[in-house]
């Protein structure tokens, strides 16, 4: 699938007793097509600088500091107001995805049964949203991203870091284990994620921006996330209520950019966050069933020759 051109991204995962050594997948991309030409309009427009943070990868904090603050500017420690809202479908409903579930993952049609997932009311769940285009560094506050399994699912469809950030999985399953990998990556091997209760998180480490697939390699095919690795953290995903809310935004003037990538589907909104305040930005996503292809059987239309 192909990103929709503006944006950075990638995928990843995680677990805890060490299984065997694969080699890598390669991540979701056209291969030998340059990177920069499946960006987004959410970063083709300069991204804000980071400031300094410590790497919480297995990289040097400088070479960290160099891709998200190439400039080294201090935390932004100005005014700040807020951007919410609510995004919601529009158009023809989620196509039909034909898994077939294996024993005790029947749960798991409620996250992967359609092409992508609705709340009541058509609400836009696992939407990527970001703000971008505003004047400061505003640093990650998390050393890390968490990421829970349950009922053979992943607790989201897409997840965002910031570069220097890893990924942490945990289990909330007492009786299923899981296979987390994170396609694309460099693994010397495999990670299993006990039951819950049985052992610790599963540590992923995207090393580079950009846009990965994470999987599960337990013969689980259906259970996949989108993982995006931005250079700002200013970053959310919004939850099966549609709704999305990104704080401590610098005053002035700020892009908001949504993205489903699953639907191939993106919007932008320019607009103001003024101190103290919360600006509202709805978004309505309007997806269109694709034409069928046309059957090898069915007579094709060409010139009349006379």
């Amino acid at each position: 699938m192909r990103l929709p051109t503006g944006w950075i991204a990638i995928v990843v995962v995680i677990s805890a007793t060490v299984v065997g050594c694969k080699k890598p997948t390669p991540p979701e991309a056209d291969a030998g097509a340059d990177p920069s030409s499946r960006l987004p309009a959410i970063s083709s427009v300069k991204p804000p600088s980071l400031g300094p943070m410590a790497s919480n990868i297995p990289l040097p904090a400088a070479s960290v500091d160099k891709v998200i603050n190439p400039a080294h500017k201090a935390a932004y420690a100005g005014p700040t107001g807020a951007v919410e809202g609510v995004i919601k479908f529009s158009g023809d409903q989620a196509p039909d995805q034909e898994f077939k579930y294996s024993a005790g993952c029947a749960g798991a049609s409620a996250t992967y049964g359609k092409l992508f997932r609705e709340g009541p009311g058509r609400l836009a769940p696992d939407v990527l949203v970001a703000a971008s285009e505003y004047d400061g560094y505003v640093p990650s506050t998390e050393p890390a991203l968490k990421v829970t399994t349950k009922d053979c699912s992943y607790d989201r469809r897409t997840y965002v870091l910031t570069f220097g950030q890893r990924i942490e999985v945990f289990n909330d399953d007492t009786g299923q284990s899981y296979l987390p990998f994170l396609s694309g990556t460099s693994s010397p091997a495999h990670m299993v994620l006990p039951p819950k209760g049985q052992g610790g998180p599963v540590k992923l480490y995207p090393l580079d921006i950009g846009r990965y697939l994470m999987v599960d390699e337990m013969n689980r095919p259906w259970m996949k996330a989108d993982i995006y690795v931005l250079k700002y953290s200013t970053t959310t995903i919004s939850g099966m209520d549609g709704k999305y809310r990104i704080d401590k935004l610098p005053v002035g003037k700020v892009k908001v950019s949504a993205m489903l990538s699953a639907a191939d589907l993106t919007k932008s909104v320019e607009t103001k966050v003024e101190e103290g305040k919360t600006t509202t930005v709805d978004f309505v996503l309007e997806y269109k069933k694709p034409a069928p292809a046309p059957s090898a059987s069915a007579p094709r239309k060409g010139p009349v020759i006379k």
